[in-house]
């Protein structure tokens, strides 16, 4: 099973995407993703991808589309056309791919930070693992980095 989370990374400790997918990676490590007990203990979690299945979903959210889901309804390709700025589509992409999309890795702008408030749970907060969450590295407020910071779209496997 695959679970959809969102890291905000500042940047004031990472300057590019590379950097921000590249902390991700470390930190998700170090909190026991596939390896030992952590904020996210093993057995919770044994692999992650940046971006993998999900990917292409974090530009859809940033681009304000609220059925970012349909692209896998019998209407993708009318989600498609809808949001040309997605490319390749949602529908198209390898989910096996870790990272190699470059809208994986989005700066984060008020329409993300909304949904993430909205419809995700926050790891800070104490949210539910097994649902869709967000993680933001230094503790503060989501809101509080729109414009500056870098969201990372993450495909959990558990």
């Amino acid at each position: 099973m695959h679970m959809m989370a969102v890291v905000i990374v500042p940047k004031s400790m990472a300057s590019s995407e590379e950097e921000a997918k590249d902390l991700v990676r470390d930190k998700l490590e170090e909190e026991g993703v596939g390896t030992e007990p952590g904020l996210f203990v093993w057995p919770l979690f044994d692999w992650f991808q940046i971006g993998g299945r999900y990917s292409g979903i974090l530009k859809a959210i940033s681009l304000g589309a609220e059925r970012y889901w349909d692209f896998r309804a019998e209407d993708e390709k009318t989600f498609d056309e809808e949001y040309p700025e997605i490319s390749p589509p949602i529908g198209k992409r390898d989910g096996f791919k870790d990272g190699e999309y470059p809208d994986d890795v989005l700066p984060l702008n008020e329409e993300i930070a909304k949904h993430l408030r909205s419809e995700m749970g926050s790891v800070d907060e104490g949210c539910d693992l097994t649902q869709p969450w967000y993680w933001v590295l230094d503790g503060r407020e989501v809101e509080a980095h729109v414009g500056n910071a870098f969201a990372v779209l993450v495909d959990l496997h558990h």
